[in-house]
């Protein structure tokens, strides 16, 4: 009986290894057939089989440590094959590819050095859905020009993001503790800026970001975008945790929602140093003594902790371009 279990066993896990390892050497199939329609059935198969493997291995209860790690190296293959095939048809830009492949280093060489957790938490599932998506996606795109085609530049656009969203904050959720709170603390208080001058936080941190993205405001339109609706996620990750290190609401040193709204301001159009100034001058104006109902919008009870955070500092932005707008005008 035991000798039966045993290779009943043996049987199962090898079965559930040349699945993965079939995934792996399929892809490479990539760079030598391109037939529109072989990429959207391989995209399909590898997904199906990385969810087989591991549904597999828990219901036939047969998971072991090597294939829970040539399971995590097989989707490190597979994603950065498919990332690098598309990028070569130019279905993606190269800056989505190096921040992908960057974060799968940092998973690599965090968790050889035991500072990531080895398991996968739930920033990381949702992470590899969606680039199973992401890639079907765009295979379908190769094989049908006429797939989506009002709106396809735009559903990629929102795929990267929230790909290396979720892939990004996976990571932070599984460091460990200490480090974690000292990254929440350095992307809460934007790069340390909130604590160069205390007593003025929050102006010091716009000033900073200011300072950059006027020195950045030639960028690409698309790179702006990215870059907020990133800080805009962060926020509803990084806020719960900045108040549970301070063990308060509303932390002077959190100043992310300043960075959020001058980041709005970066979208723009100006190249007018003045306009830039006024644009900063009115918005710590406005962000300082709260007018005009933002400080009912910061205090109200309609919102929850997280949305009141930024509601104050995307109204006096609001409010900031308004005004700046009637300038340029009329003025």
């Amino acid at each position: 009986m035991k000798s039966f279990s045993s290779n009943d066993f043996f049987l199962k896990r090898s079965f559930i290894n040349t699945i993965t390892l079939t995934r792996v050497a399929a892809v490479f199939i990539l760079f030598i057939d391109t037939h529109p329609l072989f990429i959207l059935i391989l995209s399909i198969g590898v997904g199906v089989s990385d969810f087989l493997d591991g549904y597999l291995a828990r219901t036939w209860k047969c998971e072991t440590s090597f294939g829970k790690h040539f399971d995590q190296l097989a989707d490190k293959i597979v994603a950065i094959v498919f990332l690098l095939f598309f990028y070569h048809l130019k279905e993606i830009q190269i800056w989505f590819v190096i921040l992908f492949i960057l974060r799968e280093l940092l998973v690599v060489i965090g968790r050889k050095i035991k500072l990531i957790e080895d398991h996968s938490n739930y920033f990381g599932k949702v992470k590899t859905f969606l680039f199973y998506v992401f890639i079907i996606f765009i295979a379908c795109r190769n094989y049908d020009n006429e797939f989506c085609s009002t709106s396809y530049s735009f559903l990629v656009l929102l795929s990267e993001i929230l790909i290396l969203y979720f892939s990004y904050f996976a990571i932070l959720k599984s460091i460990s503790k200490n480090i974690q709170d000292k990254i929440v603390v350095m992307l809460g208080s934007t790069m340390y800026s909130a604590y160069l001058i205390k007593k003025m936080p929050g102006t010091i941190s716009s000033l900073f970001v200011f300072l950059v993205v006027y020195y950045f405001s030639a960028i690409a339109i698309e790179i702006k975008i990215i870059v907020l609706v990133l800080f805009l996620l962060a926020h509803f990750v990084v806020y719960p945790l900045f108040e549970k290190i301070y063990q308060k609401e509303d932390v002077a040193f959190y100043t992310i929602d300043e960075t959020i709204a001058i980041l709005i301001l970066w979208l723009l159009p100006f190249q007018d140093p003045l306009l830039w100034t006024i644009c900063f001058v009115l918005f710590r104006f406005f962000d300082i003594y709260k007018p005009l109902g933002i400080k009912k919008v910061e205090t109200t009870n309609y919102l929850s902790k997280n949305i009141r955070i930024i509601a104050d500092d995307l109204l006096a932005i609001f409010y900031t371009i308004i005004i700046t707008y009637v300038f340029k005008e009329f003025i």
